[in-house]
């Protein structure tokens, strides 16, 4: 588990103004995407469902999802501080907070495995 105080990641600024923390020398792809090849990104609001959006994208783990539990909710749950740029493995899917507003996750890209 990383610290939120960024002690090994490296801030660094983004679009809006605010900071995102990264691994100095991180490697761009993330290790789903190297192992299993280019990924088709959808970028989707924060709050949208998240067994919704694998009915549509990932019909196979859609029934896993506990009801009522958001993007949002999914990658704070392995992120309590998440930042734009992180990702993380939820329900065989990879999610990656693509924009904050202030402490809320605004979008949030779906990656699927081509």
């Amino acid at each position: 588990m990383r610290a939120t105080a960024c002690s090994s990641w490296r801030r660094r600024p983004n679009s809006t103004g605010s900071t995102n923390c990264s691994a100095a020398g991180r490697s761009a792809a993330s290790p789903l995407q190297a192992a299993q090849g280019p990924a088709l990104r959808f970028v989707l609001a924060g709050d949208a469902a998240l067994s919704e959006v694998l009915a549509l994208y990932a019909p196979a783990q859609a029934a896993a999802v506990p009801p009522g539990l958001t993007l949002e909710a999914a990658i704070r749950a392995a992120r309590p501080e998440p930042v734009e740029g992180d990702e993380v493995d939820a329900f065989g899917v990879r999610l990656a907070v693509s924009v904050m507003d202030g402490r809320r996750i605004a979008k949030v890209a779906l990656m699927l495995a081509v």
